[in-house]
Order: C-alpha cells, then structure tokens, then sequence
C-alpha cells in the first residue's frame, strides 16, 4: 500500500479491509469495517473494537460491535478507501490461491 505508516495509539479510528467469501472460498469479495483502537499491546499489536456484525454471524447476532484481539497495523487504514484497495487486493490473492488448489 501507498498509504503513509502511521503510529496508532489508544482511540483512534481506523479501518480495516479484508477477502470475505460466502461459498467456502470459491468466490471472493471485498469488504472493509470500521473500527478503534481499545488498547496497544505488548508486542505492537492492537486490540480494537470492530463496528458492526461479526463476519460470519450474520444471521445469528444483532448489529452492535466485536473486540479484536492482536490485528495487525498493516491491516489499519486512516481512510475507507485504502481499506477498499486493500480488500481488492486480498481478492485477487485469494482467488488466485483458491485457483491454484482447484487445478
């Protein structure tokens, strides 16, 4: 990514951009989430809270947030457009992936 590193620290918003398939990986499509950083951990990883529905528990929890524990700075963006051109390029990666086993 092209975007600038920045030295996230308690509070702030981010977001996060990631490959989300429906059908056991043989499709992928991007998806990016809001969130803030709760807490910094030891070892430079974060623990954020996530807004929205927990990918996955779609039909089974209401709307409202998730605590992640350990995400990766690579994976924090100060805009939703980064996030989105990051989920592009998790896409392509995962895609490919998916192909390479099918064959």
């Amino acid at each position: 990514m092209a975007e600038e590193t920045t030295a996230w620290k308690k509070g702030d918003a981010f977001w996060r951009g990631y490959a989300r398939s429906w059908d056991s990986g043989q499709t992928y499509y991007p998806e990016i989430r809001a969130g803030h950083i709760q807490d910094v951990n030891d070892d430079g990883t974060y623990r954020c809270i996530m807004v929205g529905i927990m990918p996955g528990m779609e039909r089974k929890r209401t709307p409202g947030g998730w605590i992640a524990f350990g995400l990766d700075p690579d994976l924090m963006h100060q805009t939703p457009e980064a996030a989105l051109a990051c989920a592009l390029t998790a896409v392509e990666q995962a895609s490919e992936t998916s192909k390479g086993e099918a064959a």
